[in-house]
């Protein structure tokens, strides 16, 4: 799919900034709230600037509803005068998040949108246009977006607010020499969407990336898996674990330390882990929490080939784990690249192969 489209327009005010972006402005940064036509906005200017023969990087982070990559991804395409002339998107370069908000990942966020900036540098774009996710509201809001300019700090932030609400955000860098900040009313074409609208967005676009499937192994001796709830840098050894389920009488397939916890992979928690257990074990662990994670629980989860740049080289769907076997089965594409794979990272989202997204609720630890 083509980024722009030929029928957008500019108009009053935005014709101005676009003239201004061209003139002085190489990293602009774009905010506002859910649904206040920062996408829109985005791909108008693009189109302005590309017209005027400038090769400009494109920053998509809206990780919940993304135009460039899959939801769960960052992603950044570099555009040309040219590629207004061709029918296929140019190449693209992803950042797996591996959730739909950065409220759980906000360094990871930071991190994937940094990358790509970096990225967009190196490519010699001239101009960097960055969208940003609707997250704006509250403490978490103000932090999440203050630390994205700090660390990119572009030379133009462009507000889309309906009131004062990205004020507190604002008045940050109200006085700061190297960015112009520009306030916007949001496009007033931009039609407000459901929560249930944008979820059958995300399904389709998953259902659009998984349309041509195949099942593929992989052995975790050779191909690190790293996550949340399991990363292959902290498991203990497999000589440590026969020695922790001899001592419990247990039958654990895998011990992760955590910072203070503990999790645990269990064949079946109910039959073998006895409440009366988990005292000593934290004892024995040095952790004062544990959690417990029947293998089961992985299936369906997003999953990303990294590559030795920590970009993406595609997305896949965990089919099963067998932990006593080290292999992962996951449905990928047919046409997914292999051969650079460094390491296979685990996300926050679980879909199945049809598009249709399941809930992602995390293990809870026993205190």
């Amino acid at each position: 799919m083509k980024f722009f489209d030929e029928n957008l327009t500019l108009s009053g005010d935005w014709i101005q900034l676009a003239q201004n972006i061209l003139k002085q402005y190489p990293k602009v940064m774009v905010l506002g709230k859910t649904d206040t036509g920062k996408t829109s906005f985005i791909r108008a200017i693009g189109y302005y600037l590309i017209k005027r023969n400038k090769t400009i990087g494109i920053i998509d982070a809206d990780i919940g509803q993304s135009t460039i990559g899959l939801p769960g991804t960052i992603g950044m395409q570099i555009l040309e005068y040219q590629d207004l002339q061709r029918s296929f998107a140019p190449e693209e370069e992803i950042f797996f998040v591996g959730a739909i908000s950065p409220v759980k990942c906000i360094e990871k966020f930071i991190e994937g949108i940094d990358r790509l900036f970096q990225i967009c540098q190196h490519k010699q774009a001239e101009i960097i246009l960055i969208d940003t996710t609707g997250l704006v509201i509250g403490q978490l809001g103000k932090y999440l977006k203050c630390m994205l300019i700090n660390k990119v700090q572009p030379s133009c932030l462009v507000a889309l607010q309906f009131g004062s609400e990205l004020e507190p955000i604002l008045k940050e860098f109200e006085d700061s020499s190297l960015i112009d900040i520009y306030r916007f009313k949001p496009c007033s074409e931009i039609k407000s969407k459901s929560w249930r609208e944008r979820k059958n967005r995300r399904q389709g676009k998953f259902q659009e990336y998984f349309k041509n499937l195949k099942l593929s192994d992989f052995n975790l001796f050779e191909i690190p898996l790293i996550g949340s709830c399991y990363n292959e840098k902290n498991i203990l050894s497999e000589d440590k674990v026969l020695l922790f389920n001899q001592k419990y009488f247990l039958d654990v397939l895998s011990v992760e330390i955590q910072d203070n916890k503990a999790v645990l992979i269990v064949e079946n928690p109910q039959g073998s882990l006895k409440s009366d257990l988990f005292s000593e074990i934290k004892e024995h662990l040095k952790v004062e929490r544990i959690v417990i994670i029947p293998p089961t629980w992985f299936d369906n989860i997003l999953v990303s080939f990294k590559n030795k740049q920590g970009l993406s080289d595609g997305l896949g769907i965990v089919y099963n784990i067998n932990f006593k076997q080290k292999k992962l089965r996951v449905y990928i594409r047919k046409d997914t690249k292999l051969n650079s794979i460094e390491q296979i990272e685990l996300g926050q989202i679980k879909v199945k192969p049809c598009g249709i997204e399941l809930p992602y609720l995390e293990p809870e630890a026993i205190d």
